[in-house]
């Protein structure tokens, strides 16, 4: 009546949370009455006063009456984990099954500063895992979490540090599922960290277009942050909140300039979107209606 490697107390905590159901009954059990460790069909009889009483036939001892305990059998059921994980982050958008039982979207959400969809995938180093490929997330934005074995090599595309082991990031404590976000925001921020440096030398010599460009595209990754930073705060608290827009030192260290340069391209009159994304991102109501 126990998973191997579980106790009782275990098992009902996980069958408390919905990670652990009772499947169907047992056909077949092992003789414990003989030496001959063999597999029977459980045959179940009606007694006189009309309950079930499950027996097998042991070649050695006959007829022997099986406790119903033994017949329990127990199935995971995955799903809890997606939701738990999708509620502690306050995903945008409604937890979606892309793959029954194998991958989950689990929606955006605001995280190290950059706007990113959340996943969770399971069964990444099975037989038939590279049927998965196509519908798995790519690009620099998203974060997969997957269940059990790493995936095969060549499976995933996106950066190492957005590819992150469920069972490191979640525990039981005080008989409740929790996530630790910490811990995911540090390993996509040491990800970040490490990314290759910028030749500083071909920064400066780059037209003064392509320096403002990136700046331009610096904001848009922090507005589509802040918006969904402002909308989970709402939803979860009932209030939005506005995720600090960037000083120009931290946008002149993430791309690697001078911060003068980033002084003149924010001043420049004759630019127009730069200056309108420069003080979205200061207020909170068009930041919440960011479409970029």
């Amino acid at each position: 009546d126990v998973i191997p490697g579980l106790t009782t107390s275990m098992m009902d905590q996980l069958a408390s949370f919905g990670l652990l159901r009772q499947a169907d009954s047992a056909r077949y059990v092992t003789c414990l009455d003989c030496n001959g460790q063999h597999v029977e069909e459980v045959i179940p009889m009606k007694s006189p006063e009309g309950t079930t009483r499950f027996y097998i036939m042991c070649p050695e001892n006959g007829r022997l009456e099986i406790n119903r305990q033994r017949l329990l059998q127990y199935a995971i059921d995955y799903a809890p984990l997606p939701q738990a994980v999708a509620a502690s982050f306050s995903t945008r958008k409604s937890l979606e099954e892309i793959l029954p039982g194998r991958l989950w979207d689990l929606g955006r959400v605001a995280l190290a500063g950059k706007s990113r969809m959340l996943w969770m995938a399971r069964g990444l180093a099975w037989a038939d895992a590279l049927s998965l490929k196509d519908a798995l997330p790519k690009g620099r934005s998203p974060v997969l979490f997957f269940i059990g074995l790493p995936p095969l090599a060549g499976l995933v595309d996106i950066p190492p540090e957005s590819l992150i082991d469920l069972k490191t990031i979640v525990h039981i404590e005080n008989n409740k599922l929790i996530v630790d976000k910490a811990a995911v925001e540090c390993q996509l921020r040491q990800g970040d960290a490490t990314q290759p440096v910028r030749n500083k030398q071909s920064k400066k010599r780059a037209p003064r277009a392509t320096a403002i460009d990136a700046i331009k595209r610096e904001l848009k990754e922090h507005l589509r942050a802040a918006r969904d930073h402002a909308h989970s705060t709402l939803d979860n608290t009932g209030e939005a909140a506005l995720l600090p827009r960037p000083t120009q030192k931290q946008l002149a260290n993430q791309l690697d300039v001078h911060v003068s340069s980033i002084s003149r391209a924010i001043n420049d009159t004759s630019d127009k979107e730069m200056a309108i994304l420069w003080e979205i991102a200061n207020d909170l109501s068009q930041v919440m209606n960011f479409k970029g």
